[in-house]
């Protein structure tokens, strides 16, 4: 049995992943959003069929988290959107940015 980007093997079937993205927008601002297939939802951003990020493009993917559900997903996303989360989020994207920084930007985005 061969593995699969984005999904995870559970016995015989085949269980789905969420993910829960984070865009850096062109004028600094972050974009946090969920789907079930991050290239394609990825390729709408760039493509500018999201009408929040169409003005705002470019926009590179900042950060990612994979979840099972699509319950532990969407709480994961409202956090993320909450103050606290904002915060944490802000936080570790700049640790990221030092280490690209320090490391000659061999990070990929």
């Amino acid at each position: 049995m061969g593995s699969r980007v984005g999904c995870v093997f559970v016995r015989e079937g085949l269980v789905r992943m969420w993910h829960v993205y984070v865009l850096k927008c062109s004028d600094g601002s972050l974009y946090v959003g969920m789907t079930e297939d991050l290239q394609r939802r990825l390729s709408e951003h760039r493509r500018g069929t999201v009408r929040w990020t169409r003005s705002r493009l470019p926009a590179v993917l900042a950060y990612h988290e994979q979840r099972t559900s699509r319950l532990e997903a969407r709480d994961r996303e409202k956090y993320l959107k909450s103050g606290w989360g904002k915060w944490w989020l802000r936080q570790k994207l700049a640790k990221a940015d030092q280490v690209d920084f320090l490391d000659g930007g061999s990070r990929v985005k």
